[in-house]
């Protein structure tokens, strides 16, 4: 599977399971941490999520992914590698 598309699965199960946007986000992080497909190297992953935010960050196109989950969920996420 496209490692984006495991992302988004990995945000919309979280979704289902935490409402507060902090839980939500050290959910993703952790199951982030747990798949070996999803690991790498670097300082890792980040991860924003709300319904309304703004953000100015400089990253490489390959290690940034900006998504709406729409139908129930109404969240928006910001993911991004560092390294």
């Amino acid at each position: 599977m496209l490692t984006w598309v495991m992302f988004i699965v990995v945000c919309e199960k979280a979704t289902e399971k935490h409402k507060v946007d902090k839980d939500l986000c050290s959910e993703i992080q952790t199951q982030i941490k747990a798949d070996a497909e999803l690991q790498d190297e670097t300082a890792g992953w980040h991860v924003v999520t709300g319904k309304s935010f703004a953000s100015a960050i400089t990253y490489k196109t390959t290690c940034v992914l900006f998504f709406d989950l729409l139908e129930g969920h109404n969240k928006s996420f910001l993911m991004f590698k560092t390294q």
